[in-house]
């Protein structure tokens, strides 16, 4: 039975497939031209039409949940890839027509779907990569063996210790705290997470054949283990694999695990095969961890041969051009990539084709402002309980004590309601006869950035009912924490009057009242609000109080604001890892006549890292990056598209590459060094 996968998805889970038809050939017009009064007419080239591929389906039960599922998979904005198992290493970029019925009889539904390829041809899922740069193969093929280039080739969660393993530098990583969206949608080896980038290290070796001999080898040190792991194979793994070329299918894997725990001493993995498939072309070293461990490691290195090569960085020769194939049978557009090595003013590639492009221009300068934001936190208080702990000891809220005296601690207990309104959660108060404030609190965890860190700028966000009358009193608190330090961060919103109505809004940090706001409630009316905490830079936090008027994406719209911003140095470098809301009333209460009404809607945290600056000088600096995407016209430098760098006179049209072997020339400014050139390209099929 075939799977189909349409935009990530396999909706094969939903349908059975009855027919396929991908048809032999896409719409193909051919050009031809009257010359003069001879018979007939001269061929002058053709060109490629869209392609439809109709794909019949059955429904069975279920029809409307699935119907719904399928109906929101194929609703897609612009062509997605489609893939079939019959041919799982092929995509298409195809969107649904517009009109696709089902026609329902009882528990059997069926239909038909025509996919549209706009440019009617499919491509290789998984791009071959060319590249300028060789080294012998008896010498250690690790590109980077002393993680010189670190960000290069290595994922950003990862770092280059400051210490050494003898004369050699120590790559770590340490994911012993779970809670983090490090490595988030990265592929894993069995569950292992890879340190190195994808495909960047791996190594194209055209020279390699059935029966070459494999010789690697790193140094591990495992800094912490996974819980119950007694020998070390549980918490780190070493592995050379088989591609059949850099960037493409794994043929074979071939590990190596530590065979005692040496807690904090180096051991080497050593890996030794020979190749058994023949179409074997690639090999790459990767090092890993499990999740819940720590782990460093030292001179990796692989090469071919009859022995294990002497550890040293390999001395990689520039090959003046690159031979780029496509062993499709259709024209592929490629990507292009040049790393300087050194400063440059002129990146150029030059075709047989008369090909020619070319950026870099002395004359002027541009700055590109960056930005990215992950949100790791948003929950919905609809019956959510699972994501919090009630009560939870690990709970830090600000102002834990009445008056700030240890002997009159304010009390956590009670519990809350999640049924009585389905949108929010509610208190349920607890037995207090003391002069003292007493609620249930709800905290939960916050995620580490994607770089493992606790210590960068966050946006956080909650919005609640809070409505103070003159005979109630109350206090609601949100917390952000650091489990060693206690409360960092709070805003309480409270009014501690049960003869008139108060709203007072108090912003704090390490429970030190910055800013406390006495609110006006003929101009502040209405009980819904949004509190929003940010740290804008290492010493800066900015609280902002709303009242509610609409909501807007991911915010509100306010009809009034109050925002205070105070620079705070004992929060540098301070981790943010938990959040917790604190409902309060009053002792003395035992019917709740007093209670003020409180709920809690939602919260969100995001961390937002710092905005970064690409500047484009009249050079190219040491490590840039830059990217040329042939087909859609654009460039990149360092990540971020490049608008000034374009040259006139750039012959885009002329770097296609026709199915076989065509050669690229890259050249540098006539003083620089040339830089490493790889060439990404997904073969082209009709």
């Amino acid at each position: 039975m075939i799977t189909v996968t349409y935009a990530g998805y396999d909706i094969t889970k939903y349908m059975i497939v009855t027919s396929l038809d991908r048809g032999l050939l896409p719409g193909i017009e051919y050009n031809t031209k009257k010359v003069g009064r001879s018979d007939g007419e001269k061929y002058v080239d053709r060109s490629i039409g869209r392609k439809t591929i109709p794909m019949g389906f059955k429904l069975r039960y279920d029809l409307i949940k699935k119907r719904r599922a399928l109906a929101e998979i194929l609703a897609q904005k612009d062509p997605k890839p489609l893939i079939f198992s019959d041919e799982p290493d092929k995509c298409w970029y195809a969107i649904s027509t517009g009109d696709i019925s089902v026609a329902e009889n009882n528990f059997l539904g069926s239909g038909e779907i025509n996919w549209i390829v706009p440019d009617g041809v499919s491509y290789d899922v998984n791009p071959r990569i060319f590249s300028n740069i060789s080294i012998d193969s008896a010498e250690n093929q690790v590109l980077d063996p002393e993680f010189r280039k670190k960000d290069k080739y290595y994922k950003q969660w990862t770092a280059r210790l400051n210490e050494t393993n003898g004369a050699h530098n120590i790559l770590g990583a340490d994911l012993s705290d779970t809670n983090t969206i490090a490595d988030k949608g990265e592929v894993k080896y069995n569950g292992f997470y890879i340190m190195q980038n994808s495909n960047s290290t791996a190594r194209n070796l055209s020279e390699l054949k059935q029966g070459d001999k494999v010789w690697g080898r790193v140094a591990l040190r495992i800094d912490k283990a996974l819980q119950g792991d007694t020998n070390g194979s549980k918490s780190a793994v070493a592995v050379i694999q088989e591609l059949d070329y850099a960037g493409g299918k794994v043929l074979a894997s071939h590990e190596a695990k530590p065979a005692a725990l040496n807690l904090g001493n180096f051991q080497n993995l050593d890996i030794h095969f020979t190749i058994s498939n023949p179409n074997t072309k690639a090999l790459n070293l990767i090092t890993c961890l499990a999740l819940g461990s720590a782990v460093s490691y030292s001179k990796p290195q692989f090469n071919l041969g009859e022995k294990l090569a002497d550890f040293a960085e390999p001395t990689a020769q520039l090959a003046d051009y690159v031979a780029v194939t496509n062993h499709g049978t259709y024209k592929a557009w490629p990507i292009l990539r040049a790393t300087m090595n050194g400063e440059n003013g002129l990146v150029s590639v030059v075709n047989p084709d008369d090909g020619i492009l070319q950026f870099g221009n002395a004359e002027e300068l541009d700055v590109i402002e960056g930005q990215r934001t992950d949100k790791v936190i948003s929950i919905p208080m609809r019956n959510n309980a699972s994501k919090f702990e009630l009560n939870s000891p690990k709970a830090k809220p600000d102002y834990p004590n009445y008056g700030g005296n240890p002997d009159t601690p304010n009390k956590i207990g009670g519990d809350v309601d999640w049924t009585t309104r389905a949108d929010v959660v509610m208190p349920i108060w607890p037995e207090n006869h003391d002069g003292v404030w007493a609620g249930p609190t709800l905290y939960t965890d916050i995620p580490k950035n994607t770089s493992n860190l606790d210590t960068g700028n966050f946006t956080y966000r909650s919005r609640f009912d809070f409505e103070p009358t003159k005979t109630t009193s109350g206090r609601l608190t949100f917390t952000l924490q650091n489990s060693s330090l206690g409360s960092i961060v709070s805003c309480v919103i409270r009014d501690s009057s049960r003869v008139r109505e108060e709203l007072i809004v108090e912003f704090s940090c390490f429970d030190k009242v910055q800013k406390r706001l006495t609110l006006d409630r003929k101009e502040w009316t209405g009980r819904f609000w949004e509190i929003q905490i940010q740290r804008t830079s290492d010493t800066t936090v900015e609280w902002k109080f709303s009242k509610w008027k609409a909501f807007s994406g991911e915010g509100i719209i306010a009809s009034k604001a109050e925002v205070f911003s105070a620079t705070l140095p004992e929060i540098s470098g301070v981790g943010i890892d938990g959040l917790c809301t604190w409902f309060q009333k009053w002792g003395d209460d035992p019917t709740n006549e007093h209670a003020l009404y409180m709920t809690w809607t939602d919260c969100k945290f995001y961390w937002d890292n710092e905005t970064t600056f690409t500047n484009i000088p009249n050079l190219f600096d040491d490590g840039d990056v830059l990217e040329i995407d042939v087909l859609n016209r654009k460039v990149f430098l360092n990540g971020f598209e490049n608008f000034k760098l374009h040259a006139l006179g750039n012959t885009w049209e002329r770097f296609a590459v026709e199915p076989g072997t065509t050669t690229f020339l890259p050249v540098a400014s006539s003083w620089a060094n040339i830089f490493d050139f790889e060439v990404e390209l997904r073969g082209a099929y009709i």
